[in-house]
């Protein structure tokens, strides 16, 4: 079972529309229509980085892997007794159908664990996404304020920008701003991706995690 953890915190699109009451999609290659003074922008990254989020992601699929390893396991024991037990009801010396019937059942085991197999990692993917998705939802308020607070309404990632001035980039305002409501409420949850209880679709105003590598 390969385990997909991907750190390539990038959208394919906008991340924070403009704050009126309707939703506007900008692409990339359209930014050069809007006033640049009007964008920010935000190095995902760092502001997972920097908020612990990372290592909240890598604690919780480390425990999700863990479950479905043993869940695999399992079954792999169970399948293996069943072969065993098979084997045990026949002589020593297989006839041919005796010999068909453990190959068949050899194949069918092995049929079993290969989708086990796959499950758990489309499983293990999702939950992967879910969170990253439910981080991003939690920024996004964040950063859009931050933005706007500086009379910017368009918040772009920095994969999407070729180059930026230092005074468009408002990650630093937005990790400060994250680490003082986390402060300040303490008991309450944290933005960090907490474990989902169910799947989350695309996220709204557009755009979506893309993986960048496989570990």
């Amino acid at each position: 079972m390969n385990r997909l953890t991907c750190y390539a915190w990038l959208l394919t699109g906008l991340l924070i529309c403009n704050g009126c009451g309707k939703k506007q999609v900008v692409e990339a290659e359209d930014v050069s229509a809007v006033d640049q003074k009007q964008i920010a922008v935000i190095d995902l990254n760092l502001v997972a980085q920097e908020i612990g989020a990372r290592a909240k992601i890598d604690m919780l699929l480390d425990k999700r892997e863990q479950e479905l390893m043993t869940q695999f396991n399992g079954l792999k024991a169970e399948l293996d007794r069943r072969e065993m037990n098979l084997r045990g009801s026949f002589n020593d010396d297989l006839n041919d159908d005796q010999q068909n019937e453990l190959d068949k059942l050899r194949a069918e085991n092995l049929n079993k664990l290969n989708v086990q197999a796959q499950a758990a990692s489309t499983r293990l993917a999702g939950f992967h996404a879910q969170l990253k998705q439910k981080l991003l939802n939690d920024i996004r308020p964040i950063a859009y304020q931050v933005a706007s607070d500086q009379g910017m309404k368009i918040v772009l990632t920095a994969g999407q920008v070729y180059a930026a001035g230092p005074n468009v980039d408002i990650t630093e305002a937005v990790i400060k701003q994250i680490q003082q409501i986390n402060a300040a409420n303490p008991e309450s949850e944290d933005l960090a991706p907490q474990e989902p209880v169910a799947r989350v679709g695309h996220m709204p105003g557009g755009g979506e995690f893309v993986p960048g590598e496989v570990r």
